[in-house]
């Protein structure tokens, strides 16, 4: 079986055309800074003791919250299509694994006319990854194979725009 390149690796070579950008922290700092001024306010108001532990237990969920935002928002990031400025999504579909033959032709002839004709399961040794753009102007679609507790990758990326590209986003939904 021959190797290709993943997906998000390919989107990472591709630096012309698509950005990895983190989210900027402000909303996670906001929010961390809120928790921590409530639960120290709760620490030192002189009122009675079910409205100081609420408002010490609302102070650090809040806090928590704020961290996560931060550490969820910041470290993964998300990808961009800079053409448009358009964010790209990641969908995955699995794919009967009789109906694996007929979705690889039509992917790479780039005829999608009988896409529906294929048949989505719920788990499947065959997956179809994508990434659309939120205006569904380009579509990056790689298919899959499970080998060893893992997905490897089973064709090259291959991208789709305009037309094909609204189709995919409706076949993979």
């Amino acid at each position: 079986m021959e190797q290709y390149i993943d997906i998000e690796e390919y989107m990472l070579t591709q630096k012309d055309t698509f950005v990895k950008r983190r989210k900027a922290p402000v909303s996670g700092i906001a929010t961390l800074a809120g928790g921590t001024a409530i639960t120290l306010l709760s620490l030192h108001l002189h009122c009675g003791e079910d409205l100081q532990m609420a408002l010490l237990s609302f102070g650090v969920m809040a806090g928590l919250a704020g961290f996560g935002i931060i550490l969820f928002g910041c470290l993964i990031g998300q990808y961009i299509y800079l053409p448009t400025g358009s964010r790209m999504r990641s969908r995955k579909a699995f794919v009967s694994k009789a109906d694996r033959g007929q979705l690889e032709s039509l992917l790479k002839s780039g005829d999608l006319a009988q896409i529906d004709d294929v048949r989505k399961t719920n788990s499947s040794s065959c997956l179809l990854q994508a990434y659309v753009s939120d205006d569904k102007s380009i579509a990056l679609v790689q298919m899959k194979d499970y080998v060893a507790n893992n997905f490897a990758t089973a064709t090259p990326p291959m991208t789709f725009e305009g037309e094909q590209a609204r189709v995919l986003e409706r076949f993979l939904i």
